[in-house]
């Protein structure tokens, strides 16, 4: 079995977090990997609003312009479960959508 990792910037797989076409792939090509048996993991940052009905993993440090920053992983629900593929959204309040989302829902 083998592992792979996806990171992108949105994933049709979760609610509310497709734009374009990457989405799309970003959803279709980890169901058919995950198919053959291999694990697939697929992140994508939380935009401030994905990861508040996750499940947190675990606190990302780094170091980005010389100062110390935290982010947080967090395994998420995707629209549908497929066995072998995990989901998980990056989150750090400095990552905001581009009000896209806020835009639909008025």
């Amino acid at each position: 079995m083998k592992n792979f990792l996806f990171i992108a910037s949105e994933n049709d797989a979760l609610y509310n977090c497709k734009v374009g076409g990457v989405a799309d792939v970003i959803r279709d090509v980890p169901r058919e990997i995950a198919k053959k048996g291999d694990k697939v993991h697929v992140i994508v940052p939380s935009y401030s609003r994905l990861h508040q009905t996750g499940t947190l993993i675990c606190h990302l440090n780094f170091t980005l312009r010389g100062e110390p920053y935290v982010a947080y992983l967090y395994k998420v629900i995707p629209k549908e479960n497929h066995e072998n593929i995990s989901h998980y959204v990056i989150h750090h309040p400095e990552i905001q959508g581009g009000g896209y989302w806020e835009y639909l829902s008025s």
